[in-house]
């Protein structure tokens, strides 16, 4: 069989590539187009940072804003308007995969898969709603001459077309991942054509520091089998890894049954903060490992490192950076000139819980002593929610004095068994914890165990004052670790990892956007084919805060046309949204949870029952993307290729 050749500017030679791929048997999938939608609205990080509050307390907006600007690396998050959802994002990033795209069409889509966290009706199949919202939206369309195919909903008798397969993965933050990992570990048939969207809004409780991440918006895929493909991102077969481990957070779950099948649930996650980044850096470790085979096969150098770009789950733009931190140390632990280099730059030693020999098991401390005193902070932070609610100072006595009751009745329960997993920790680590740790947590046992048995009253301000001592020992310890991570920044050798590897063009989307969840890996991988003009392969790390942790290799080919897109695509979205105050952004949050109200002037929104579809705006947005898209690839004179982008608006609004 005559193999295709690609020659030095990228093109393909000869035969389709479709035979060396599927005979070479390393890749079984390809991501051939991209799509993404993000909010009308956006908000800078200087604006939110004066509502942030610690404690409860006010902070200093303006210490605030640095904080968020160097220690998570956010410039501005993207903002629902009223009527904007994952699902209206959803199906706007479906048709801006179409329009950007020139050589994708609805029409060819057999499998539709929808990955959220956020959607609210958890029993329905949300996927069948925006099926039916977008092929509203290209009716509209086509009756304007613009057709961009139709998702086939429902069986054809005339002809071989079949209903699309539908599905919905509520998972928290990877389940696209775990949705791509599939197809690539047991493949596609020839002739199926998958669109999956990853589109969520990182809702977290306002005006608090978590609050300051969160952002909204969808990324739509198209993949197919790599037989079926000759460009895009192929992702192997043979180089994946996955990594697992029970976890409790990112809580999301039911904190009281009202009653009359009402009851309160925490859409907002409670988040447990250092002990979720450890979790996520152990778990990314291993998988990461695991992708190469274990510890041996695994790259034991910068260099050999430096073979990939990386793009990386983003909840804020520099947790991969602190990542790409964390696996030097582990290079430094296996590379001994590595280690004496960082040394001499830090003139520091590496601070290690004292017992403890490496990260890697000191990681898995950290998770497993975690688990077994942070439900009493849960417990704490559903008791608070439910005293600062909405409801009528009756309605919000009577349920937090119901609630607090119920809590108090069972602390008793849950000392004895946070004291019986106190114990199985210290078996599981034995000698390795050191002397001081060792007896914070028998005391702690100890006091638990008291306090389990007691016949009076026990309330959940003595369980937290029991648990004090090792809370504040841990909460040190990763303070201090987390500076020198920090630090390694600094060194020589992370900035040379770093800038091989192109950590922060693959963070450079997720920097004005914020987290958007399960669609937070794609807008890497989006943000890496962009801002990385390269042929590198890229290495995704998918991470799940249930918890989970995936590693890919997607492999670039045939990249421009797709690059292209995506650039198109991510200026009209810079270009389209407008930024508020956080006065009007306090006012969206308590109209959007009040009432199913939206603002009809958008091209699609929902009010939480019916979906809308202005015509007029959405043909004058198609128009203008497709203007985009032309100006992207070259194909507009000069002068218009220049002319900035409100000029390029009103033009389409005249073709009008």
């Amino acid at each position: 069989m005559a193999y295709a050749s690609i020659d030095e500017s990228g093109f393909l030679r000869g035969r389709g590539i479709e035979e060396e791929r599927s005979e070479n048997g390393e890749n079984k999938i390809a991501i051939t187009a991209i799509g993404m939608s993000f909010g009308s609205l956006a908000i800078s990080v200087s604006e939110k940072a004066k509502i942030t509050l610690r404690h409860g307390k006010p902070v200093d907006p303006v210490r605030e804003y640095e904080h968020i600007l160097k220690r998570l690396g956010l410039n501005s998050n993207s903002v629902p308007d009223l009527g904007e959802t994952p699902i209206t994002l959803a199906a706007m990033a479906i048709i801006k995969a179409v329009v950007f795209n020139p050589n994708v069409s609805l029409d060819e889509i057999t499998e539709a898969d929808f990955a959220t966290e956020s959607a609210r009706e958890l029993s329905k199949n949300r996927m069948l709603e925006i099926i039916k919202c977008v092929n509203s939206a290209s009716d509209a369309l086509l009756k304007h001459g613009i057709n961009i195919g139709h998702i086939n909903e429902r069986a054809v008798k005339e002809g071989d077309r079949k209903a699309v397969h539908t599905n919905q993965h509520q998972s928290a933050c990877d389940s696209a991942g775990q949705e791509i990992y599939e197809d690539a570990k047991d493949g596609m048939s020839f002739k199926s054509v998958k669109l999956l969207i990853g589109s969520d809004h990182g809702s977290y409780r306002k005006r608090r520091p978590e609050d300051e991440t969160g952002g909204i918006g969808a990324i739509a895929m198209i993949i197919k089998s790599a037989n079926n493909a000759d460009s895009g991102l192929f992702i192997s077969s043979k180089l994946m890894g996955e990594a697992n481990i029970d976890s409790m957070e990112f809580t999301k779950k039911v904190i009281y049954d009202i009653g009359e099948g009402l009851s309160i649930i925490n859409t907002d996650p409670i988040v447990l903060g250092n002990h979720s980044n450890y979790t996520y850096h152990y778990l990314a470790y291993n998988a990461f490992r695991a992708m190469f085979g274990g510890i041996k096969n695994s790259p034991s150098s910068i260099e050999e490192i430096m073979k990939y770009d990386i793009a990386m789950h983003v909840p804020f733009p520099n947790m991969p950076i602190d990542s790409i931190a964390y696996f030097l140390r582990h290079l430094a632990r296996m590379d001994t000139s590595l280690k004496e280099s960082i040394k001499a730059q830090l003139k520091i030693e590496e601070p290690l819980l004292e017992g403890f020999t490496n990260l890697e098991t000191e990681f898995e401390f950290l998770h497993d002593i975690g688990e077994t005193y942070l439900p009493f902070s849960i417990i704490r932070e559903e008791v608070d929610r439910l005293g600062k609610t909405d409801f009528s100072e009756h309605t919000k006595e009577e349920l937090a004095s119901r609630y607090i009751l119920a809590v108090e009745r069972a602390l008793p329960q849950q000392a004895g068994l946070s004291a019986r997993e106190m114990r199985r920790v210290m078996e599981k680590y034995g000698d390795m914890i050191g002397e001081q740790m060792r007896g914070i947590i028998s005391s702690t046992v100890s006091r638990l165990e008291s306090a389990s048995k007691s016949t009076d009253p026990v309330t959940l301000s003595e369980i937290e004052a029991i648990i004090a001592p090792l809370y504040v020992a841990i909460s040190t310890f990763e303070k201090n670790d987390t500076e020198y991570n920090a630090a390694m920044c600094k060194t020589s050798e992370f900035k040379k990892l770093a800038e091989g590897i192109h950590i922060n063009e693959a963070v450079e989307f997720s920097k004005e956007i914020g987290n958007i969840d399960t669609a937070s890996a794609l807008l890497g991988i989006a943000s890496s084919i962009y801002n990385a003009d390269n042929n590198k392969p890229i290495l995704i790390d998918f991470y799940g805060s249930t918890s989970s942790n995936i590693w890919l290799k997607g492999e670039k080919v045939n990249i421009k046309q797709m690059r292209q897109a995506i650039g198109a695509n991510w200026k009209y979205e810079m270009d389209h949204r407008r930024f508020i105050s956080v006065e009007e952004y306090l006012e969206l949050d308590k109209a959007r949870r009040a009432m199913p109200i939206a603002n009809s002037d958008l091209p699609l929104s929902s009010s939480g029952l019916f979906m809308n579809i202005n015509e007029e705006a959405l043909l004058r947005s198609v128009k203008e993307m497709m203007v985009y898209s032309l100006r992207m690839n070259g194909k507009l004179p000069t002068k218009e290729h220049d002319a900035g982008a409100e000029s390029i608006r009103e033009k389409s609004r005249n073709a009008l």
